[in-house]
């Protein structure tokens, strides 16, 4: 089953609405919050935002615009912890739903997706009022002419990482179960991730390293290092493959200067991950 029984017309739009929230962010910055706050709303009306969780995220919204006014470490770190209380789904009154699955992809072990107003709304706040990273479509063409030996060659060596340490083994999936998960992975996830640690977290960090004279790279290699140890509920493994994974994400976004080429990149792994290797770990 690629969508979740449990989905009802109501968290199935305001899925949907969340999802397209997401796709607004490169067509126009106010359209995506308006789609954000439709999504809000129905999701409000199925039981899974209270006034409360809605007052939380508004609160959300005027710490990005905090930051992007001011630039100050203050707002900086406010906006980070914030950033941490809603992707740990910690926000009082928004709680997530089942998108996706439960489902069992070839030998991996059972896999599903929910998807929440907290996390991707943080996301796509972030995107549209704190940080300055989105350009045109028009400026594509050369992200992409710089960007593509990233992402083809860092899902290509953890891939192969991963087989010859033994963590993951060569398990192909049927493509038709591909296209679900794409789309809610690239949008709630590849891009959400990467608006906070490439986006939020890289970005300062590299911006302090040089103010204090020190090698730019060193606040990328920081970024992906806190990216690793946001995964450690998954185990040493993980967090190691995460922080490589972080490495060739936020290099990808600074050698481009794009945002773009690191949720590409992100998205590629993940990609080649579910179609080629056991999803989302060995049964």
């Amino acid at each position: 089953m690629i969508f979740s029984a449990e989905l009802t017309g109501l968290t199935t739009a305001s899925g949907i609405l969340l999802l397209l929230a997401v796709v607004s962010l490169w067509i126009n910055r106010y359209a995506a919050l308006a789609i954000l706050g439709l999504a809000t709303l129905v999701a409000g009306v199925a039981g899974h935002v209270t006034f409360a969780g809605a007052l939380c995220l508004a609160g959300f919204a005027g710490l990005a615009w905090w930051y992007r006014q001011s630039g100050r470490w203050s707002a900086w770190a406010a906006l980070f912890i914030a950033s941490a209380v809603f992707f740990l789904h910690l926000v009082p009154g928004i709680t997530g739903w089942p998108f996706l699955g439960p489902m069992r992809i070839g030998a991996g072990g059972e896999y599903g997706k929910w998807l929440s107003v907290d996390k991707v709304g943080a996301g796509v706040l972030l995107l549209a009022i704190a940080l300055p990273d989105l350009r045109s479509r028009a400026d594509w063409r050369m992200m992409l002419v710089q960007a593509w030996p990233w992402i083809f060659g860092v899902p290509l060596l953890l891939a192969i990482l991963a087989v010859l340490s033994g963590s993951l083994h060569l398990d192909v999936t049927p493509v038709v179960a591909f296209w679900p998960w794409a789309v809610v992975n690239l949008l709630s996830v590849c891009v959400v991730e990467e608006a906070l640690f490439r986006g939020l977290i890289q970005s300062r960090f590299v911006l302090a390293c040089r103010d204090r004279g020190w090698p730019a790279w060193a606040g990328v290699v920081l970024a992906a290092l806190l990216f690793g140890l946001a995964h450690a509920a998954g185990g040493f493994a993980l967090v190691v493959f995460a922080t490589l994974a972080g490495l060739g994400y936020g290099f990808a976004r600074h050698v481009t200067g794009r945002i773009e080429a690191a949720i590409l990149v992100h998205f590629a792994l993940n990609a080649v991950h579910f179609l080629f290797l056991t999803y989302p770990v060995p049964a």
